[in-house]
């Protein structure tokens, strides 16, 4: 793997580069430096080794800092996942300005197309050529995986990463990425939870999932959590697929299950629904949180009975609609970009810049200031009600005591007729899905 100091030929220009891109106090100290007694205890409690960062990750920044992103800006899944990136951009423009902070932060966006090979050497791209010092709102597990270890190597933060994967979140090994969405494993733990309500006494459960990363982190917890319910039958969709998944539906009905829960991509929850109603089958039907409101009513007909865990306020429908948050994030999106579609997966990028910025503003009232360290101890403790989270959803870390941001959601059935969803319940699993 390379990083940016690898891939510089000689010793004598890497050191040029790190003293200028950096300003690394007291030449050989690399992340140490003149590193107070809070920030090396900052740094142990995270699991970070000062010692092993080629630059003083507690030097404070000065006016203007470049923030790195990689998002699905080509291929197959750009349509659905794609509005992030220019919501990104909106929300960073939108809380500079009112940050309060005496320094800017520019994004610097570059096309990963969803897949992890094109994450990281977009990665590395902005590393080397651009001198990024953070990187924020990489989406995807696989992508998550890709770029992790390099930016562990350079001690540079994801603040966050965009990922449910279980896998993509393990602050343990990777203490300088911190996650932010919904894990698959929160998101699989309440579909079990709502089914055993639903069938006190077990059912067959039938599986749908991508063949990446995200889709067997959501089949390994599935099979956590199903408590008294049997996964009966499994089925795989490739993660660039955008045919329909007959044959696999077809395979998951005649394994006489009672329930179907589908974890392919946000680009292929509309064919899903389609093709289970195509097909005339009818059992308790669930769907992965990663499929926005408006997929439902692409779907139309088909998507009616469908359940899906909601966290994120609905900008589309319902009372939601006209929360002053809501309004506000839609403004700051559609006058940045006017193309760009509102909806839950665009409204991320607001709220991703708001987690940024929060962790910002504390870090700049810290001990240890508005540097690389300040940013990561602040964002792992971060406890807060983001704007855009549904009533009695918040978002709460704590180091490596608590590693999970978000751990509660709604279970909510979409209405084909009157477009809207219904909630359930709410579902929490607080402070319990660290282990």
């Amino acid at each position: 793997m390379f990083t940016k100091s690898t891939k510089l030929a000689g010793a004598v220009m890497v050191a040029g580069l790190v003293a200028s891109a950096c300003g690394a106090p007291g030449g050989d100290s690399g992340g140490v430096g003149d590193a107070s007694s809070e920030a090396i205890a900052a740094a142990e409690a995270l699991g970070i080794d000062l010692d092993k960062c080629p630059t003083d990750v507690t030097e404070e920044f000065g006016a203007t800092v470049k923030v790195g992103n990689t998002n699905p800006q080509t291929g197959p899944v750009a349509p659905a996942l794609g509005v992030i990136g220019p919501a990104l951009q909106a929300g960073f423009d939108l809380y500079n300005g009112k940050s309060g902070l005496d320094t800017t932060f520019e994004v610097v966006s570059l096309d990963d197309a969803f897949t992890p090979d094109k994450a990281l050497t977009s990665t590395q791209t902005l590393l080397d050529r651009d001198q990024v010092d953070l990187m924020t709102s990489v989406v995807g597990t696989a992508q998550v995986a890709a770029i992790r270890s390099v930016l562990g190597e350079e001690c540079v933060p994801l603040l966050p990463a965009v990922s449910g994967g279980t896998s993509a979140n393990d602050p343990s090994e990777f203490p300088w990425t911190v996650v932010f969405t919904q894990p698959s494993a929160v998101d699989a733990r309440i579909m079990m939870a709502d089914i055993s309500a639903n069938h006190p006494d077990g059912a067959k459960v039938a599986v749908l999932y991508s063949n990446n990363e995200s889709g067997k982190d959501y089949l390994a917890a599935l099979k956590k959590y199903k408590g008294k319910n049997e996964i009966v039958k499994s089925e795989t969709i490739e993660a660039t697929e955008t045919g329909s998944p007959s044959s696999q539906i077809t395979t998951l009905r005649n394994s006489g299950a009672d329930v179907m829960i589908s974890a392919a991509t946000a680009a292929q929850c509309p064919a899903t629904m389609q093709e289970v109603a195509n097909q005339g089958w009818t059992p308790d039907r669930y769907m992965t949180s990663v499929c926005s409101s408006v997929v439902f009513d692409v779907a139309g007909d088909a998507a009616d009975g469908w359940h899906v865990s909601t966290y994120i306020k609905d900008s589309t429908r319902g009372e939601e609609a006209n929360d002053p948050d809501v309004i506000a994030a839609s403004k700051a999106i559609t006058s940045f970009s006017a193309d760009t579609a509102v909806n839950s997966t665009s409204l991320g990028g607001i709220m991703y810049a708001e987690a940024f910025f929060k962790a910002a503003r504390a870090a700049a009232d810290g001990p240890l200031g508005l540097s690389r360290l300040g940013m990561i101890d602040a964002f792992t403790h971060l406890d807060y009600k983001p704007s855009l989270l549904r009533k009695g959803i918040n978002y709460k870390l704590d180091g490596l005591k608590d590693k999970v941001g978000i751990e509660s959601s709604y279970m909510s059935v979409y209405d084909a007729d009157t477009k809207l969803f219904t909630d359930v319940a709410l579902y929490d699993f607080e402070g319990q899905m660290t282990e």
